[in-house]
């Protein structure tokens, strides 16, 4: 039986260390990012944009279907992990911020982690498997101009 990890935000520099890890440890990879690389890739890749998860009813669904599929396509496998590694970083001051951008922080790193975790939360409650959230020190140490990132990471850890 082949053991399975969803990773989010599997395109960016931590994903795609996650995701060369877990393969060369023998970990089917279910990389879940915006954009898929130009680059090989040993991992089962979803295009899809996490900010849908807090604004469309349907791409919870989406998602799940996209997850079943693969694991039903890689025969006797299984769910063992959730990565929670995507974020989004919106730089600026906070008095002068939009509320879109403290928004789409807030979506895409608490929001569809969280969303996530329901998700697969049985899948991986069958298999014993865990969820992993990767927080970032700007949760309790921060700079200006990272307002929302650090208050979105302050919630994740709250997670």
């Amino acid at each position: 039986m082949r053991e399975f990890v969803v990773v989010t935000g599997a395109d960016g520099s931590i994903g795609r260390a996650l995701l060369d890890s877990l393969a060369s440890n023998g970990y089917g990879v279910i990389a879940v990012d915006k954009r898929r690389p130009a680059s090989d890739s040993p991992a089962h890749w979803l295009t899809f944009d996490l900010a849908r998860l807090a604004n469309e009813g349907a791409a919870a669904e989406e998602l799940r279907a996209g997850i079943d599929d693969i694991l039903a396509n890689a025969g006797d496998a299984r769910l063992v992990a959730l990565v929670n590694n995507a974020a989004t970083q919106v730089v600026g001051v906070a008095a002068s911020m939009p509320l879109t951008d403290i928004r789409l922080s807030l979506d895409v790193n608490v929001v569809a982690p969280w969303v996530l975790s329901q998700l697969l939360r049985a899948c991986l409650a069958k298999h014993r498997g865990c969820i992993i959230n990767i927080g970032s020190i700007h949760s309790r140490l921060t700079k200006p101009g990272f307002a929302a990132y650090s208050v979105s990471k302050s919630a994740l850890a709250g997670l």
